[in-house]
């Protein structure tokens, strides 16, 4: 299967979001039995950050702007066009965002609605564009990825397309361990 990532959103500090990305291609980087082939939509920013993933020879980029204001445009108008090109079996937006002009099937990752809930401590951009895309997205997805029950909530008061296609995929620390009693030691971060 051919899946193409939408990693367009990471470039600048390392956010939650990032880190959710970069852990998720590493497991399946290091996952041999998986024989997909996937392309990452990412600006140089994003393919940086994406190296820390440690990718195999199944993950290729596809060079995204970095600007964010012409991003925007070019997920809606250039990405289509690639995920059609590439032949594309499946497209993923890890972060609120589809390509809604692609006829692909396609899922989208909502990590929260604060662009609806708290748009004030937002910009002007956010909060305008965000919730409209994330409407569309959501509608135009076959599944949607909640990563809290939350987020779930949110989505079925404030989306109700979500209803019937979000599962609840819960975050992870990225790493923990134990001693050899067996207690927990405390969570490792990088």
């Amino acid at each position: 299967m051919r899946i193409s990532i939408d990693a367009t959103g990471l470039g600048g500090p390392k956010t939650g979001t990032s880190v959710y990305l970069i852990e998720i291609l590493s497991r399946w980087s290091r996952n041999t039995s998986i024989n997909h082939e996937f392309t990452i939509f990412a600006s140089e920013k994003a393919v940086s950050l994406c190296s820390e993933a440690e990718l195999d020879h199944r993950f290729r980029f596809v060079r995204a702007p970095n600007n964010r204001h012409i991003r925007v445009i070019w997920q809606q108008l250039m990405m289509p066009w690639h995920i059609r090109r590439l032949d594309i079996d499946v497209h993923w937006g890890t972060a609120f965002v589809l390509p809604v002009a692609s006829q692909r099937p396609m899922a989208v990752t909502i990590h929260d609605l604060t662009f609806q809930l708290f748009p004030e401590v937002h910009e002007r951009l956010k909060r305008f564009y965000f919730p409209a895309i994330m409407q569309r997205s959501v509608a135009k997805a076959q599944a949607v990825f909640a990563v809290s029950r939350t987020t779930e909530a949110d989505l079925k008061r404030i989306i109700p397309e979500s209803k019937g296609k979000t599962t609840v995929t819960l975050l992870a620390a990225r790493k923990l361990g134990s001693d050899s009693a067996g207690s927990p030691r405390p969570m490792q971060l990088r």
